[in-house]
């Protein structure tokens, strides 16, 4: 091997996404290859194969390579279609537009651009509506870029690709089958919970009795659809909640009397307008709610009564200024802009 060769082995950089495929009740671990569901409504069967990983690499003249032969391929019988392609990026790396020039960039800037069928994922969410048949494959054509880098990186995830789909009806983006998990790419440790978690049988009385300590909401349990997480972790030990559904509008009594230091929170309340009794009691002394959108949000009473908080964060002055006008708010408890 001569010494040109050798340079360009050394620094070939190497970046990786891993895959995660979602369906309105199912998501899989990253690395699973494939994934089965069963639609209650009528006992078909779901099958689809995406790839594990995408590898990127970059050589020392600059060159970006990409995979050619990346596919979803539908194993079941009827049209499916990908509703929605997200990409989730992880450790620092940020995912520009794709007309970003990274010759303007300094080294070592942890920035990537991508493409998939000529359509940007960093614009929104990427949706194909062309229907993929029983037994077919969409091919994925990537175009790819990444930041100037110093240094060679060996095999370094940055980040996740969400998949969701549902049957095709000829209609674009309007699937049969209502694509709803939550979106995105969860920290390690995180759980989905499932049915079995849950004690009651109506919207709004749903109690968590699940033994996983960081937990995923889904937007439906037993078939029904949430608007309500009424005192759904009350006087639990769960230390972290993740939820983007966006139908949620009442968080009353959610986490009254929760014992867990901290509670991590991510939770989308662009809709929810009662947080009544929503930390009553709990024993965090850091409620850092600045991922909390608070415009719609109009009973918030006793919402930290008997908290033993002393630091509060807040997404905005405005809702820096609700909360701390709160009735029952600890005297010790002050919210400010994170």
């Amino acid at each position: 091997m001569n010494l040109k060769k050798l340079i360009a082995l050394t620094l070939m950089t190497a970046l990786c996404l891993t895959t995660t495929l979602a369906r309105a009740d199912t998501l899989t671990t990253p690395g699973q290859a494939s994934t089965s569901a069963v639609i209650n409504s009528d006992a078909t069967l779901f099958s689809i194969t995406v790839p594990t990983s995408v590898l990127l690499y970059k050589n020392s003249a600059g060159d970006v390579i990409t995979p050619d032969n990346l596919a979803i391929t539908n194993n079941s019988v009827g049209p499916i279609q990908v509703t929605s392609l997200v990409v989730q990026t992880e450790g620092g790396w940020t995912l520009d537009p794709a007309n970003t020039d990274y010759s303007k960039f300094k080294i070592g800037h942890k920035n990537f651009i991508m493409t998939f069928n000529g359509k940007d994922p960093a614009a929104g969410d990427v949706a194909f509506d062309t229907p993929i048949n029983g037994g077919d494959s969409l091919k994925l054509a990537l175009a790819a870029d990444v930041a100037p880098q110093k240094d060679a990186i060996n095999i370094v995830n940055i980040g996740s690709i969400v998949v969701m789909f549902g049957w095709y009806t000829g209609a674009s983006n309007n699937p049969v089958v209502p694509v709803a998990p939550p979106v995105g790419s969860y920290p390690a440790g995180y759980v989905l919970a499932t049915d079995a978690d849950f004690t009651g049988s109506t919207d709004g009385d749903f109690k968590y009795t699940g033994s996983a300590e960081y937990v995923v909401i889904p937007d439906k349990i037993k078939g029904i659809p949430l608007t309500s997480y009424r005192d759904m972790f009350s006087s639990t030990a769960v230390k972290g909640v993740i939820s983007h559904n966006s139908n949620i509008t009442s968080m009353q009594g959610m986490f009254n009397g929760a014992t867990a230091i901290p509670i991590e929170l991510d939770l989308n309340t662009s809709n929810v307008t009662d947080c009544s009794n929503m930390f009553a009691g709990t024993n965090t002394t850091v409620l850092d709610l600045s991922t909390f959108d608070l415009a719609k949000a109009t009973v918030l009473s006793n919402m930290f009564d008997n908290a033993l908080a002393t630091t509060g964060y807040a997404r905005t002055p405005a809702d820096a200024d609700k909360l701390n006008a709160s009735a029952g708010k600890p005297a010790g408890l002050t919210f400010t802009v994170k």
